[in-house]
C-alpha cells in the first residue's frame, strides 16, 4: 500500500482515480474565503496564467513518507509523499501517458496546464489532517527529472524538482478542472529530492 494514502486518505484526483476521496478546496467541508470577498466560493480567474512576480508564501518540501504506484491497467502512475505527523503537508506526482505524460525516466517542465489534462502533473497539499487539506497547489513552472523508473515491485523510483512554483487552487471533483485562486497563495519549491520502492498493480 502507497504509505501516503493509508496516513492521510490523500488520493490523485485526475480522471483515472474513482475512489470518491475529494482533498484540498474542492471538498466541501474544507472550503475557505481564499479570496477575502467574504464568501468561501473561491471565486478566480479560470483564464489567465500564475502572477510570476507573486511572492513565495510557503518555500520548499522535504518528504518524510513516500511511495510509489504504478497501475498499468489502467495507465497511470503516482508518487506520493507527506512532511511528518499531522497537520502535515503532502506532495502528490501524477503521470498520465493518455494525456501526453510517460513512464521511465524523463526530465519534464511544468507549465500551465489545467489539472484536467495535464499528462505530468504535480499538486502539493497544505495543512491535512485525515485526508482533508486547507489548501491545493497546482506546478506551473520548474522541472521535474526522473532519473530511475523500475519495472516491478521492489524497484527503485528516483526524482528532483528544481525551481518548481505552485499556485492555489480549487479542483472540480467531478471534471477534474483546475481554477487558479484570485489573490491566492504561491508554494515555491527550489529544490527537492523524491525517493521511493515502486509498487505494481
Amino acid at each position: 500500500m502507497l504509505l501516503l494514502l493509508a496516513c492521510t486518505g490523500l488520493e490523485p484526483m485526475g480522471p483515472d482515480n474513482d475512489s470518491g476521496v475529494v482533498t484540498g478546496p474542492s471538498d466541501a467541508d474544507t472550503d475557505v474565503d481564499a479570496d477575502g470577498d467574504g464568501d468561501a466560493d473561491g471565486d478566480s480567474d479560470t483564464d489567465s496564467d500564475a502572477d510570476a512576480d507573486a511572492p513565495c508564501h510557503i518555500t520548499g518540501f522535504t518528504a518524510g513518507d513516500q511511495g510509489m504506484a504504478v497501475y498499468d491497467d489502467s495507465n497511470w502512475a503516482h508518487y506520493a509523499a507527506i512532511e511528518g505527523a499531522e497537520p502535515t503537508n503532502g506532495l502528490s506526482l501524477e503521470f498520465y501517458p493518455d494525456y501526453g505524460g510517460a513512464f521511465g525516466s524523463q526530465s519534464t517542465r511544468f507549465d500551465n496546464s489545467n489539472y484536467a489534462d495535464c499528462g505530468t502533473c504535480l499538486v502539493a497539499y497544505e495543512d491535512c489532517v485525515g485526508g482533508s487539506c486547507v489548501r491545493a497547489y497546482l506546478a506551473v513552472a520548474g522541472t521535474v527529472d526522473v532519473s530511475q523508473w523500475g519495472s516491478s515491485t521492489g524497484d527503485f523510483f528516483a526524482a528532483s524538482l528544481t525551481d518548481v512554483e505552485l499556485v492555489e487552487v480549487t479542483i472540480d471533483n467531478t471534471t477534474w478542472k483546475s481554477t487558479i485562486v484570485s489573490g491566492g497563495k504561491k508554494w515555491c519549491i527550489p529544490a527537492s529530492e523524491l525517493y521511493a520502492y515502486m509498487e505494481f498493480y
